[in-house]
């Protein structure tokens, strides 16, 4: 199951002869799914940590950085595809440090770079 939060608008207008109009928008607040847990064993399921990317709002990812948890390094790339197996790595648990940019042109010029970081939960 994958959880995306949203950010919801509504806007109410009345008009002149006094109906009342209504309209909702949903706007994912980020473009990337970071899955939670990644399952090294040998049951095909989450065996690979591998990032899901939106089309909409689209987002160009430039840096996948993997710490553990006292903050040592264990797996940079920057270039797709963005995923990782941490079939090397102890049980446990782990940071991911994301950059990115929301748009689809590589190009970082002109475009705000967002750092994203969750935990994931590396199991044996």
């Amino acid at each position: 199951m994958k959880t995306i939060l949203f950010t919801l608008a509504m806007m109410l207008v009345m008009y002149e002869n006094e109906c009342w109009s209504q309209n909702e928008s949903k706007t994912p607040e980020t473009c990337i799914y970071i899955p939670k847990n990644l399952s090294v064993r040998c049951d095909d399921y989450n065996k690979d940590f591998t990032l899901d990317v939106s089309v909409i709002p689209p987002c160009t990812i430039h840096k996948m950085e993997v710490f553990t948890r006292w903050g040592t390094p264990v797996f940079t790339t920057t270039t797709a595809p963005w995923s990782w197996y941490g079939g090397r790595e102890s049980a446990g648990v782990y940071n991911v440090v994301l950059t990115y940019s929301k748009g689809q042109n590589p190009a970082t010029e002109g475009k705000t770079m967002e750092t994203l970081q969750q935990s994931v939960n590396l199991i044996k």
